[in-house]
Protein backbone atom coordinates (compact mmCIF):
# COMPACT_ATOMS: atom_id res chain seq x y z
CA UNK A 1 0.00 0.00 0.00
CA UNK A 2 1.24 3.49 -0.79
CA UNK A 3 0.08 7.09 -0.56
CA UNK A 4 -0.36 9.16 -3.68
CA UNK A 5 0.78 12.78 -3.92
CA UNK A 6 -2.43 13.91 -2.20
CA UNK A 7 -1.92 11.60 0.79
CA UNK A 8 -4.69 9.20 -0.25
CA UNK A 9 -3.99 5.55 0.54
CA UNK A 10 -3.97 3.30 -2.49
CA UNK A 11 -3.17 -0.28 -3.33
CA UNK A 12 -0.85 -1.01 -6.21
CA UNK A 13 -1.26 -4.30 -8.07
CA UNK A 14 1.49 -5.74 -10.28
CA UNK A 15 0.08 -8.39 -12.59
CA UNK A 16 2.13 -10.23 -15.24
CA UNK A 17 0.03 -11.45 -18.16
CA UNK A 18 0.64 -13.75 -21.11
CA UNK A 19 -2.24 -14.72 -23.44
CA UNK A 20 -4.84 -14.12 -20.72
CA UNK A 21 -7.65 -12.83 -22.92
CA UNK A 22 -10.00 -15.61 -21.77
CA UNK A 23 -9.35 -14.89 -18.06
CA UNK A 24 -9.34 -11.09 -17.96
CA UNK A 25 -13.06 -10.53 -17.48
CA UNK A 26 -13.07 -12.65 -14.32
CA UNK A 27 -9.86 -11.02 -13.08
CA UNK A 28 -11.33 -7.56 -13.64
CA UNK A 29 -14.56 -8.50 -11.90
CA UNK A 30 -12.72 -9.83 -8.84
CA UNK A 31 -10.27 -6.94 -8.60
CA UNK A 32 -12.99 -4.31 -8.86
CA UNK A 33 -15.25 -6.18 -6.45
CA UNK A 34 -12.57 -6.26 -3.77
CA UNK A 35 -11.30 -2.70 -3.72
CA UNK A 36 -9.46 -2.20 -0.46
CA UNK A 37 -8.41 1.39 -0.94
CA UNK A 38 -10.08 4.54 -2.12
CA UNK A 39 -7.82 4.48 -5.15
CA UNK A 40 -6.04 1.56 -6.76
CA UNK A 41 -3.37 1.33 -9.43
CA UNK A 42 -3.10 -1.73 -11.65
CA UNK A 43 0.15 -2.32 -13.53
CA UNK A 44 0.09 -5.12 -16.08
CA UNK A 45 3.28 -6.44 -17.66
CA UNK A 46 2.47 -8.18 -20.94
CA UNK A 47 4.95 -10.93 -21.80
CA UNK A 48 4.42 -10.80 -25.59
CA UNK A 49 0.82 -12.03 -25.71
CA UNK A 50 -0.32 -13.12 -29.16
CA UNK A 51 -4.04 -12.90 -28.38
CA UNK A 52 -6.12 -9.81 -27.56
CA UNK A 53 -4.86 -9.46 -23.98
CA UNK A 54 -3.54 -5.89 -24.24
CA UNK A 55 -6.57 -4.59 -26.13
CA UNK A 56 -8.99 -6.18 -23.65
CA UNK A 57 -7.06 -4.76 -20.68
CA UNK A 58 -7.53 -1.28 -22.14
CA UNK A 59 -11.24 -1.89 -22.53
CA UNK A 60 -11.88 -3.46 -19.12
CA UNK A 61 -9.73 -1.13 -17.03
CA UNK A 62 -10.46 2.13 -18.88
CA UNK A 63 -12.29 3.55 -15.83
CA UNK A 64 -9.44 2.61 -13.50
CA UNK A 65 -5.97 3.98 -12.92
CA UNK A 66 -3.83 1.43 -14.80
CA UNK A 67 -0.81 0.97 -16.99
CA UNK A 68 0.48 -1.69 -19.35
CA UNK A 69 4.13 -2.43 -20.02
CA UNK A 70 4.56 -4.46 -23.21
CA UNK A 71 7.78 -6.44 -23.36
CA UNK A 72 9.70 -7.01 -26.59
CA UNK A 73 10.60 -10.62 -25.77
CA UNK A 74 9.04 -13.34 -23.64
CA UNK A 75 11.01 -13.80 -20.43
CA UNK A 76 8.52 -15.51 -18.14
CA UNK A 77 6.72 -14.29 -15.02
CA UNK A 78 9.87 -13.65 -12.96
CA UNK A 79 11.22 -11.33 -15.63
CA UNK A 80 7.84 -9.59 -15.82
CA UNK A 81 7.75 -9.04 -12.06
CA UNK A 82 11.30 -7.66 -12.11
CA UNK A 83 10.41 -5.24 -14.89
CA UNK A 84 7.25 -4.16 -13.09
CA UNK A 85 9.12 -3.47 -9.87
CA UNK A 86 11.63 -1.29 -11.75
Amino acid sequence: MAKDSYGTMRHCYLIPVFNEEENLRLLHERLILHKYAEKNFYLFVDDCSSDGTVELLSTLFNAEDFGVITKKSNGGPGDSFNLGFK
